[in-house]
């Protein structure tokens, strides 16, 4: 089994490219060094990001679509739109200016994490609330999918004791249960799972477990967001869609339900070479929101004295 770090590692030369400039001008690489004078270089998710969603909704940057979903804010001029957890991790390994969110499951000692309130991100805090920024790692599926075969199989070895105590040694929060998992004899089969890059990496580690348990079958998992999870989920294109955020009554998968696989904290993340280590939940909000006015931080001296 890969560790965490190798399989951020691989994910970061496979798509690191495929981070997107929302404003011209905003290149991450090239920086010579961190400066507190300089602008903050802001990361954002792509649309149809479970953490994007998530995150935006907790710092209080959201709104009610005409579905009465919430869903993000638009992105403001300037913001630099990064197409999945790697990709993120990138740009601020590269820019010494940059700020970004990611999945804590993902995050690399590469990158800074800093606290949120003062309080670090850890399975100790996301569990017990101090932590402001969680949010569920979530398989969402059809009933009639788990009836029976190796789909059904699938879905009570991710809620088994035997796949969440891998999540607990993957550094997320798991479920606690003492339900183990019993290999089924002679059972065959194919299961296609698609969407969150953030559950994505651990998705990967469970399906190779249960593929040693279960050697007739076969797990393949993709990614392309949980926007990507819940629209494959409910046409079928997949058995299983990822998603990384609560399921909401309107959203792009209403015939399908959700499962929560894991929960994992949304860390905030800058370069190292960044001596901040703590920042507030409105002071998030302030830099993420850069039309606010007044309120807007858009240089790193209004948080470094």
């Amino acid at each position: 089994m890969k560790s965490k770090k190798a399989r951020a590692a691989v994910g970061l030369i496979a798509t690191a490219m495929a981070a997107t400039i929302a404003s011209a001008g905003l290149v991450g690489c090239g920086n010579s060094g961190f400066s507190a004078d300089k602008n903050i270089t802001v990361v954002a998710r792509e649309d149809g990001s479970g953490t994007k969603a998530a995150f935006m909704e907790i710092i209080g940057l959201s709104h009610k679509d005409s579905s009465g979903n919430t869903v993000p804010n638009a992105d403001v001029s300037g913001v630099i739109i990064a197409a999945g957890t790697a990709a993120v991790m990138q740009e601020v390994k590269d820019n010494p200016q940059a700020i970004a969110y990611d999945s804590l499951g993902y995050v690399t000692d590469e990158v800074k994490i800093l606290k949120i309130d003062g309080v670090y991100p850890t399975v100790e805090t996301i569990k017990d609330g101090s932590y402001a920024i969680s949010r569920p790692l979530s398989i969402v599926y059809k009933p009639a999918t788990i009836e029976s075969g190796a789909n059904k199989a699938f879905y009570e070895f991710l809620l088994s004791s035997t796949a969440q105590d891998i999540v607990a040694s993957e550094g997320y929060v798991n479920i606690q249960t003492s339900v183990t998992y019993t290999v089924q004899p002679n059972l065959s089969g194919k299961i296609d799972i698609s969407g969150s890059t953030s559950l994505q990496p651990l998705m990967e580690t469970l399906a190779a477990k249960f593929e040693s348990l279960q050697s007739g079958v076969t797990v393949t998992v993709a990614g392309g967001g949980s926007g990507t999870g819940l629209k494959n989920a409910e046409n079928g294109t997949s058995d299983f869609g990822m998603i990384s955020k609560e399921k909401k009554p309107n959203d792009d998968a209403p015939n399908c339900v959700a499962a929560e696989v894991a929960r994992d904290g949304i860390a905030v993340i800058v370069n190292k070479q960044n001596p901040i280590d703590s920042i507030t939940l409105e002071q998030l909000k302030n830099i993420y929101d850069r039309d606010a006015g007044t309120n807007a931080i858009k240089v790193w001296n209004k948080l470094i004295k």
